[in-house]
């Protein structure tokens, strides 16, 4: 019964143990990271001991008390206490190796609830200009770092601005000096305020000291507290690698911006998870023992004295990060661009295939990569021009940096992602944080004899580079200018997608929907402080956003205007933080245009339109004619452009438009609707091939009168979907994952039909207003249902026509698509049963036959497949609900 019992309690325990009290109780530690670094050693190995220690201890305390029940010589009265002591030992131990373990968690919740707490104390001071930060870096014998920071700060607003910085909590200053004056200070956690004031325009020499190690828990303050302390962090599949931010052990050392290992006037931190940037020119010396190998982001690099590095820069950056190890080193320049490889000693087998071909070839190769990974932009002219020789290097145009650095690191270091441009984290100013051993990814191997299959795994090897953690397409925009605003706190992003159009894309209509779906009734503001959206849906709320936007300046402004002016702007403000303020001005002088009001409008709408549309296109390959109509059914103004994208315009609310324009370069039908309640956004219109008269340029935009559209038919009532007559007749099994409150709620499209439930789907095939969407289920047995359900006005004979969407592989598939629908068609006062039997041409509205109705009238369709043999290759019908027709027969 005690083996049953605790095989019982195991099983149960698995689960739920794994989420409870951060995984204490899970006895098989599946959840707990448990893994071994080349650099560090176990990377949780106090966590993993007390856990582990908790199960041990727990497990003899129940096994000791489980021998109780037996029976024993009779009048030894004592054993009954001697074993309950013998059991309470162990089980007490347990006890406190569960409550080390849970108050470690605790604790380190605590101390980040504190920073939370000083950061919104200090929230509105206003920063100092950090212009220049000279540092000096010693490995101390206590295995801490002991730094000199040497700054040149200036006061560039136009009121008083106090002395604060942001340094690490777990370093200890000892002395501030301003101007060769030592100064009394104190520090609130992170904070380190000085009992000096700057006056506006005043320029002051900064030097400080400090020593100790770096407290991690200080690291993704705006990361939440659910995801930070996560046990599913920095997974894959069962392995569990650990969370590890920062490095600062005997042997080696990781320093990123993230941990504060330098002061700074701008934190690292913002409510939102927004944060601001402030460009400085290093220069960085480190001391360190003479076996280990520093590294850092620079323009020049001097190692020629041992145990000591220097890195110096040519321009200002926003940051830079510092790794101290056992490495080897590798390099070799392209173009000008120094390429650094830095890996353990033992890991030298991830080389293999770069040896296997000569240098000569390993060149060609890694410039090919460098091209393909978009090393010279994204810009087709400049990138032609660029790799021609024809056109200076531009940074603001490609990658910026004149070194690029790959960095092998523990298998625990992670970086948490930030709410927009979801990939690259693992990528900061230029230099790479490969993951331990490339443990992310599957090495392609090949013979070393064959060099052309040598040079097409090198292409697959460095496609790492191009997505994930290790994507470089964040580094190529975006890297030299910050502009803030405190209207807008994502202005800055907003910006590089807007000048970089081809980033903002959302084209999958699942994510179109999830997207619309939340800002039918929300602004990008709400959504920004939404606690509850995920960050996932964030980036896509925020890219489709930024699609709309790209739009509006290019009917405002210029597509081309707009680009080459936002260019100007940041050439002459190169590696600097700037305002959006000084951009808005520049873009009022240029185009009377106001950038800001633009912006701010669009940023707080909180409301999608609508449109009807109706129309025809005509012409022969790459010259089309779009003769059409719109109308904006919504209380707000919306976008339309031709789906190549250079002509668009603004529809106001309430009002239509008549348009006719000649596009030649290409041969798209489209209407698209940018971010409205359309869905799918693109709109096809009918087209009519035939070659056009090149002197047919008639153009127009006229006004169109709300009566354009109403086709009203008093003969015929339609119930969609989407109308409250429709109803899914369904019960839904119990889900288990409710249990742990694990439940859905994001509004959920499928794309292929669920075989338990009904599931919702979008097609242009459809039928529906603003949404073509439609119902539809894999099928089964008949036990689940949909209903529609309307009150005919005029009792009598109608023909009842069911809507089936047409579905675009009945024409280029093999599959078979015979179908067969059981409906049930309720006249008022009885039943009919029909079924329709129906083939590939059977598609948009099929009689189910004529009916005298009295009163209600109601259709019924079932999810009963069509019948079968029992062979194991049949694929069950989709069986598909979208719209129902009753039109009056007149008699």
């Amino acid at each position: 019964m005690s083996v049953i019992l605790s095989v019982a309690i195991l099983g149960i325990l698995t689960i739920p143990g794994a989420i409870w009290f951060n995984g204490v109780l899970d006895p098989l530690a599946t959840s707990i990271p448990n893994m071994f670094s080349d650099f560090t050693g176990h990377v949780n190995l106090e966590n993993y001991l007390l856990q582990r220690g908790f199960i041990l201890f727990f497990g003899i305390g129940l096994a000791v008390l489980s021998v109780i029940p037996y029976p024993r010589i009779h009048n030894r009265t004592r054993a009954l206490g001697r074993f309950v002591c013998v059991a309470l030992i162990p089980l007490l131990l347990a006890v406190g190796f569960a409550v080390i373990y849970i108050c470690g968690f605790q604790a380190t919740s605590k101390k980040r609830e504190t920073f939370h707490a000083v950061y919104a104390k200090y929230a509105g001071e206003k920063a100092l200009k950090i212009i220049d930060n000279h540092l000096s870096l010693k490995e101390t014998e206590k295995n801490t770092i002991s730094v000199t920071s040497r700054m040149t700060v200036a006061n560039k607003d136009s009121v008083m601005i106090p002395l604060i910085f942001y340094l690490n909590p777990g370093l200890v200053v000892s002395s501030v000096s301003v101007n060769e004056e030592n100064i009394t200070f104190r520090r609130d956690h992170q904070v380190l305020l000085a009992d000096v004031k700057l006056s506006p325009g005043e320029v002051r020499e900064i030097v400080m000291n400090y020593e100790g190690k770096i407290d991690n828990s200080f690291c993704f303050l705006d990361i939440p507290e659910e995801n930070y302390g996560a046990l599913e962090v920095n997974t894959i599949g069962i392995y569990r690698f650990g969370c590890t931010p920062a490095f600062c052990e005997r042997d080696y050392k990781l320093l990123t911006p993230e941990s504060g290992w330098y002061p700074v006037s701008v934190p690292s931190y913002d409510a939102l998870g927004f944060r601001k940037a402030m460009f400085t020119r290093y220069r960085l010396e480190v001391e360190h023992d003479p076996s280990l190998m520093a590294i850092c982001q620079g323009s020049h690099v001097d190692r020629n004295i041992a145990g000591k590095t220097m890195f110096t820069f040519d321009h200002d950056m926003a940051g830079i990060s510092l790794c101290v190890g056992n490495y080897k080193r590798r390099e070799i320049t392209i173009d000008s661009i120094r390429m650094e490889l830095f890996y353990l000693p033992d890991h030298e087998f991830m080389l293999d295939l770069y040896d296997c071909i000569p240098e000569k070839e390993l060149r060609k190769v890694l410039w090919d990569a460098k091209f393909t990974l978009g090393f010279y932009g994204k810009d087709q002219d400049y990138m032609v021009n660029r790799i021609m020789g024809q056109i200076a290097f531009d940074p603001t145009l490609q990658y910026p940096y004149r070194w690029f650095t790959l960095v092998e690191v523990p298998c625990d270091f992670h970086v948490f992602t930030g709410k927009t441009l979801q990939t690259g984290e693992r990528v900061q100013g230029g230099m790479v944080f490969v993951p331990e051993k490339k443990y992310s990814r599957d090495v392609p191997s090949a013979s070393s004899d064959n060099n052309e299959e040598v040079r097409r795994c090198l292409g697959m090897e460095l496609a790492f580079l191009t997505e994930g953690s290790c994507d470089l397409n964040p580094t190529f925009v975006g890297n030299t200018n910050f502009v803030s605003s405190t209207g807008c706190p994502i202005i800055n992003d907003i910006l590089i997608l807007a000048f970089n159009p081809l980033l903002a894309a959302v084209t999958e209509v699942e994510d179109e929907y999830v997207v619309v779906d939340y800002l039918k009734d929300h602004s990008l503001e709400e959504a920004l402080r939404d606690p509850l959206l995920s960050s996932e849906l964030l980036d896509k709320i925020i890219r489709k956003k930024c699609e709309e936007l790209n739009a509006i300046l290019m009917i405002r402004i210029g597509k081309e205007e707009f680009r080459e002016a936002y260019h100007d702007f940041l050439v002459r403000h190169l590696f600097e933080e700037t305002t959006f303020e000084d951009l808005s001005r520049e873009f009022v002088a240029r185009f009377n245009v106001g950038l800001d009001t633009i912006v701010k409008a669009w940023f707080l709408n909180d409301r999608l339109p609508a449109f009807e549309i109706d129309g025809r296109t005509m012409g022969a390959e790459q010259d089309i004619i779009y003769d059409f109509k719109v109308f904006n059914r919504s209380e707000v103004p919306g976008i339309i452009t031709l789906n190549n994208g250079n002509q668009g315009w603004i529809i106001f609310p309430g009002e239509g438009r008549a348009i006719r324009k000649r596009m030649r370069y290409t041969n798209n039908s489209a209407i698209n609707t940018i971010l409205a309640l359309n869905l799918p956004t693109n709109i096809n219109l009918p087209h009519e091939q035939k070659e056009v008269d090149d002197a047919d340029t008639i153009t127009w935009f006229l006004p169109l009168a709300p009566t354009s559209f109403l086709t009203r038919n008093d003969n015929e009532i339609i119930v969609d979907n989407e109308d409250p007559g429709f109803s899914i007749l369904e019960t839904r099994k119990f889900n288990f994952a409710s249990f742990f409150g694990i439940v859905e709620t994001q509004a959920r499209l499928y794309s292929f039909a669920p075989a338990d439930h009904w599931g919702f789907t979008i097609s242009r095939t459809c039928h529906g207003f603003p949404v073509k969407g439609a119902y539809f289920k894999g099928g089964g047995k008949g036990n689940q249902k949909v209903q529609w359900e309307t009150r005919l006005l005029r009792d009598g004979k109608y023909e009842v026509f069911a809507y089936l969407p047409f579905n675009d592989m009945s024409v280029y598939s093999l599959r078979d698509f015979s179908r067969k629908y059981y409906y049930t068609v309720f006249d008022g006062k009885e039943e009919h049963e029909v079924i329709l039997s129906l083939d590939k041409d059977d598609w948009n509205w099929v009689s189910l036959g004529i009916f005298n109705f009295d009163g209600t009238a109601r259709v019924i369709l079932s999810d009963r497949d069509r019948e079968h043999d029992s062979s194991g290759d049949y694929i069950p019908q989709d069986v598909v609900a979208d719209a129902m027709k009753w039109v009056k027969i007149r008699e």
